[in-house]
């Protein structure tokens, strides 16, 4: 309604307040042609128990220019519940030269502009057809007005996000805009399992007060997620840039993103504050070899569990590691994913993390694989079919565009599926790529275990290169063959001395040792049923591949060699 800011809120956000919701802001302005932009002060929510609850959505930001004339819905929406929403209006006076000389104050009142619509289909690579009912105006000034619009009900649209825009002008020319977004996800929510990607998250603080201080405020860049999906992120926050840090022991900051799967992501980094004088400890704990640690870890699993006759799940008791230790004498803390004690696991392959935090705050991730399968051996051997090839395009710099193939199915040999679980997607079909700087590359792997805990793999590479890349000028350099392709990968990383003016490469060549391209041996054009290996090259990282992956086709990762185009002085 104009005239008042709305709040729209259901029995599963009571806990949440939003504060400041704008009501109507009205702009009158005697002749202007040009938009107007307009500022306002954002609204904000909170839980009740004083907790900051992030924005889910918005349709604008404070500084948006506005069309003259135009009467628009700006909406706020918290957790993915709660919503605030409010008008601008901009009205500009018109006087109509005319035998009838007249005058008329722009008075648009829209009776149903839609919010923002989210698809309940799918795109994956196509498009879907979306309805809704279309807005419609009360012009003050009398009679009738006419409407043009970028899209009708029903249209088809694709994967992303897409403005559909009306525009209402009277027969005394004034006019009144109503935009809303149309929301495609890629995939379907139940068959999302791929959480979102979280960028530029924080490594731990550590700063020292000085002799008059007990506290310090705090500031950092706060990380970002994108979802293959198509659909935005929801966050939670413990924190915010700029906050208030006492000294004494840590605080954990956690930025928590959640898709419309449920699927989430977390950035999670310590702040910790010393007092003046004190020496600043940057070591974290030692842990017991019974944990895998880092983070990244192939090492088969360490723990099989038996399902009874056909169950699909089976109880263990969840047990900590003891015997960590930190050089301050103090016994680390430990968060765990899962609680201590029976537990129910379903049949397939589980990480389970535990994480060990020290007095200051210092962090050791490690973790325990579980793997709960059927007794005795698979009456038939598990394969992937479909396994796509690699993929290379070339896009404009500064674009994205969504990169497509048929997800990968188990089979017995005879062709039938037989039951397995899907323990890791890295991305989805219809995932977006976006190619900033010179190059994009992403591992997309795909790994399943079936009832009797045999892994199935498969992998491929995605390669985005800009447009023209090979026509930039400057200096090559040198071959370099700094790996052999035995154990892991043949990993001819970029070297951080490959450009003298210490700048990124512009372009990179990789190749085999005969002096075949990599692309060549790894799509492999003249027989595309045969299988290529499976690698990448990229300026900024080299060429990278992994004979875990192309064992599966089998082979081994030959050895290659790189050079890298540096920027001319």
């Amino acid at each position: 309604m104009i005239g008042q800011g709305c709040l729209e809120q259901d029995d599963l956000s009571s806990s949440i307040n939003i504060m400041e919701c704008p009501n109507v802001i009205s702009i009158n302005m005697s002749a202007s042609t040009s938009p107007i932009s307009v500022s306002w002060e954002e609204p904000t929510a909170m839980t009740t128990d004083g907790k900051r609850i992030a924005i889910f959505n918005q349709s604008h930001s404070p500084g948006t220019s506005f069309p003259v004339n135009s009467n628009t819905i700006v909406t706020y929406v918290f957790d993915d519940i709660s919503v605030c929403s409010f008008n601008i209006v901009i009205n500009v006076k018109q006087v109509i030269s005319s035998p009838d000389a007249c005058e008329c104050e722009p008075n648009f009142t829209f009776l149903n502009c839609p919010l923002n619509i989210t698809s309940d289909q799918p795109a994956f690579c196509g498009t879907v057809p979306v309805n809704w009912t279309e807005p419609t105006v009360i012009d003050g000034c009398g009679g009738s007005s006419s409407v043009e619009k970028t899209h009708e009900p029903g249209s088809e649209f694709p994967a992303g996000v897409t403005t559909v825009t009306y525009t209402f002008t009277d027969s005394f020319g004034n006019q009144s805009i109503c935009e809303f977004d149309v929301i495609v996800p890629v995939v379907a929510v139940e068959d999302d399992s791929v959480p979102p990607v979280v960028s530029n998250c924080p490594a731990h603080i550590y700063e020292v007060l000085e002799p008059s201080q007990t506290s310090l405020i705090i500031t950092w860049d706060p990380p970002t997620a994108r979802d293959d999906s198509g659909l935005p992120v929801s966050l939670h926050q413990t924190h915010s840039p700029g906050d208030q840090f006492t000294a004494g022991g840590y605080e954990l900051v956690q930025y928590t993103f959640t898709d419309a799967a449920g699927n989430e992501a977390v950035c999670e980094f310590a702040v910790t504050v010393y007092p003046n004088g004190v020496n600043i400890d940057t070591q974290p704990p030692t842990v017991p070899p019974t944990v895998y640690c880092p983070a990244v870890s192939y090492t088969p699993p360490i723990i099989t569990v038996y399902v009874e006759n056909e169950a699909t799940s089976a109880d263990y008791n969840f047990t900590w590691p003891t015997g960590a230790t930190d050089n301050d004498g103090v016994t680390p803390t430990v968060i765990a994913s899962h609680q201590e004690g029976i537990q129910s696991f379903p049949i397939g392959f589980h990480r389970t993390a535990i994480f060990y935090y020290d007095t200051s705050g210092n962090r050791k991730d490690c973790y325990q694989n579980i793997l709960v399968r059927r007794q005795g051996s698979a009456p038939t051997p598990a394969t992937v079919i479909n396994c796509p090839q690699n993929v290379y395009l070339e896009i404009p710099e500064g674009t994205s565009t969504r990169v497509c193939w048929e997800e990968p199915v188990v089979t017995d040999d005879a062709g039938n599926p037989i039951a397995a679980t899907l323990w890791q997607r890295r991305l989805h079909s219809g995932a977006e790529f976006f190619i900033n700087g010179n190059c994009n590359e992403q591992f997309v792997g795909n790994t399943f275990y079936d009832y009797y805990g045999n892994v199935i793999r498969c992998g491929f590479s995605v390669t985005i290169r800009a447009i023209g890349h090979e026509n930039l000028p400057g200096q090559w350099t040198q071959w370099y063959n700094r790996d052999r392709p035995g154990g892991n990968c043949d990993c001819d990383t970029t070297p951080s001395t490959a450009c003298s003016n210490g700048e990124e490469p512009i372009d990179v060549q990789c190749e085999t040792l005969a002096g075949d391209d990599w692309l060549t041996v790894g799509l492999i054009p003249s027989a595309p049923e045969k299988r290529g290996q499976v690698a990448y090259c990229c300026p900024r990282i080299g060429f990278y591949c992994w004979n875990r992956w192309n064992a599966l086709y089998g082979q081994q990762c030959l050895d290659y060699r790189v050079r890298f185009k540096c920027p001319l002085q």
